[in-house]
């Protein structure tokens, strides 16, 4: 008699997969109770039979049944092999046109061709499927208390969070404190995760950071010290903040803004002046291409503008004339005066209460209407009205929390070397808060004084005038 054993766990936490071993263990044994000989061991680790995942080890074992590859299939229990009624319905189909047994360690045999092996295979599986719904009930309602308590709800490991999910984990919340400045300095969310790469920060799960990772964590309100619920949040939550909660809508306002020019293609710009630099004529934006050079030179980068040819330049020497610049400008003594702040002091302090108390007023007025103090009519005009105050604050405080372009290179002991040492996002955000470059038509042929060997490159058909800050 040939048998097909099936283990399956839904939660393998420690990745060990202990729990189907000892599963296989124990079918093992009762195969050889049966003079049963094992072809094949099929297992599905760490997937639940009720999420609806697929199953792969599940769906070989009936395609192992339907071509006739065993007598009988072994399991631990029935519930190792189905949590739901459909499922189990369409095994039955199976087993009764092959003739195919079912033996469980824990259960005995169940006989799928009789009126009795029917009714048990079924209430067992109506029962499996009552206590995980019974389950899952216990398990929403104890969320619920913990979040209406402010308390952690369990789960993996929190990044930013010891196991406990309350202690801080210095290290990683010193990341998210470094990801939310660059965020708020006009850094890419990729920028950030090759920051934390670079540095050996990995994920809760020791992995590397994918370059859209980051976002997610730093959308997170557990960040500010809050209580988030089905996707709302609400309240303060009994762990500590990585950084102020203001500091925090800044971060979300600028990551979930539509405006917000992201590369949802997953292309890598490749060049410095990429969508920054503009052609005189038309005054588009310069995208990046190729031409054919001759003599056998490949294709060579060039920038263009966007909807006609008015300018074609090569872009290394663009690129070339435009960082030499910047290097230049950020080595003068009076590097100073490119870091005036942007927007005019204000108390941070002062306008993060501000925020508060229009919250709490905004919360106050739906307590209100529930007690039938206002109508609401009242509730919707003082509601309008509080939150056009709370956007204004907010965007203030926004205004005020994000940095510069500057940060980090300015303050270097050599401003230019730490330009040029810094990726390619990170330049074009300095190139883009510094200079306006502008491509100026340009004659054909050699440039005037060209000798053998220079490129046909004239550095003044491109213009770089420096922006007001």
């Amino acid at each position: 008699m040939r048998a097909a054993i099936y283990t399956r766990i839904s939660k393998d936490r420690e990745g060990a997969g202990l729990g189907v071993q000892t599963q296989e263990a124990d079918c093992r044994q009762l195969a050889t109770s049966l003079g049963a000989d094992v072809v094949k061991v099929l297992t599905d680790n760490d997937l639940s039979a009720y999420s609806g995942k697929p199953r792969p080890g599940y769906r070989d074992l009936l395609a192992l049944i339907a071509n006739g590859g065993t007598d009988v299939v072994i399991v631990w229990h029935t519930d190792r092999l189905h949590r739901s009624p459909a499922e189990l319905e369409e095994y039955i189909t199976l087993c009764e046109t092959t003739a195919v047994r079912t033996i469980t360690v824990k259960a005995g045999d169940l006989d799928l061709a009789s009126p009795s092996g029917l009714v048990m295979a079924r209430t067992l599986g109506a029962f499996a499927r009552y206590e995980v719904d019974h389950a899952r009930e216990r398990m929403h309602r104890a969320k619920q208390r913990s979040a209406d308590a402010g308390k952690w709800k369990g789960g993996r490991r929190p990044f930013g969070y010891l196991d406990d999910g309350v202690t801080l984990d210095e290290r990683e919340a010193d990341a998210i404190r470094v990801g939310a400045d660059m965020i708020l300095s006009g850094q890419s969310v990729r920028a950030v995760a090759r920051a934390w790469n670079a540095e050996g920060i990995t994920t809760t799960t020791g992995r590397r950071w994918k370059l859209d990772a980051p976002r997610r964590v730093l959308l997170r309100p557990r960040n500010a010290g809050l209580m988030e619920h089905r996707g709302e949040v609400i309240g303060d939550a009994e762990w500590p903040a990585v950084i102020e909660p203001e500091k925090w809508r800044a971060v979300v306002g600028i990551l979930t803004d539509p405006a917000r020019r992201t590369n949802t293609a997953n292309v890598a710009v490749r060049w410095l002046g990429s969508g920054l630099y503009r052609c005189s004529v038309c005054g588009d934006d310069a995208e990046d291409g190729t031409v054919r050079g001759d003599r056998g030179r490949g294709d060579i980068p060039t920038y263009r503008c966007r909807d006609a040819s008015h300018v074609t330049r090569a872009a290394e020497p663009v690129d070339d004339l435009v960082r030499g610049v910047v290097v230049e400008r950020l080595r003068r003594p009076d590097l100073a005066d490119l870091l005036a702040p942007s927007v005019p002091e204000v108390d941070i302090r002062a306008l993060e209460k501000r925020a508060t108390e229009l919250t709490e007023r905004k919360n106050q007025l739906g307590t209100m209407f529930a007690q039938g103090t206002i109508d609401a009519e009242q509730l919707a005009a003082g509601t309008k009205s509080i939150v056009a105050d709370l956007e204004d604050v907010r965007g203030q405080l926004q205004a005020a929390y994000s940095g510069s372009a500057l940060d980090g290179i300015a303050s270097a002991p050599d401003p230019g070397a730490a330009f040029l040492a810094a990726d390619l996002d990170r330049q074009r955000l300095v190139v883009d808060a510094l200079i306006e470059v502008t491509l100026l038509p340009s004659g054909k042929g050699r440039p005037k004084g060209w000798e053998p060997g220079q490129p046909y490159f004239r550095p003044e058909t491109v213009s770089i005038e420096w922006k007001d800050r």
